[in-house]
């Protein structure tokens, strides 16, 4: 748990960039890494057979639409520090019912240690891709009806997204009101830079 806590922490040291973030992160758990998310690129990995899911674009699509109308930021390329919206869907096809295993989590880098690391060149740490699981769900339906389904549960979790996303911020700015105007200073920031 406290190697878990470090990790975190130098996670969110290194994404917010601010001396208190080690204190802002114990007392946000994980969640604190979400404060400063407001761009995302959107991956849709389609590993359904049996034609239950036959257009997964219209996935990436509603994705994309719900993050707009929650006022994030979607960019059509991604680069390594652009938080990724990654939905994962894995089913298959039984006679004309379908069943399709859905999950959607945000993907982006942190600085984790590396105990006892001989092969990172700068000390014992190095950039992982952390994990933040959305939601999971599994669906049974028929054939039909599965392309539907995942498109209206897609707009969901892009509302879950802002949801946890805006507890995030209300959470951890209540507890360090500091952080609010370095998160939209480098909001500005990287406007002017475009």
């Amino acid at each position: 748990m406290k190697k878990l806590l470090w990790t975190i922490s130098l996670g969110a040291m290194a994404v917010l960039h601010a001396e208190t973030n080690a204190t802002m992160l114990l007392n946000g758990n994980e969640k604190a890494l979400l404060v400063d998310k407001n761009r995302f690129y959107v991956k849709v990995v389609d590993e359904v057979t049996g034609g239950c899911l036959p257009k997964p674009e219209q996935l990436k699509r509603s994705m994309e639409q719900a993050l707009k109308n929650d006022g994030f930021e979607v960019v059509k390329k991604r680069d390594f520090l652009t938080p990724e919206v990654y939905i994962s869907t894995l089913g298959f096809r039984s006679n004309r019912m379908c069943v399709v295993d859905f999950s959607v989590s945000i993907l982006f880098p942190i600085i984790a240690e590396v105990p006892n690391a001989q092969n990172v060149p700068s000390g014992n740490r190095t950039i992982v891709t952390y994990s933040y699981d959305i939601g999971r769900h599994i669906f049974h339906y028929q054939r039909y009806r599965m392309q539907q389904t995942l498109n209206k549960y897609v707009k969901t979790y892009g509302d879950k997204i802002y949801m946890q996303i805006a507890k995030a911020k209300d959470d951890i700015f209540a507890k360090f009101p500091e952080m609010r105007e370095e998160i939209e200073r480098k909001r500005q920031s990287a406007k002017v830079s475009k």
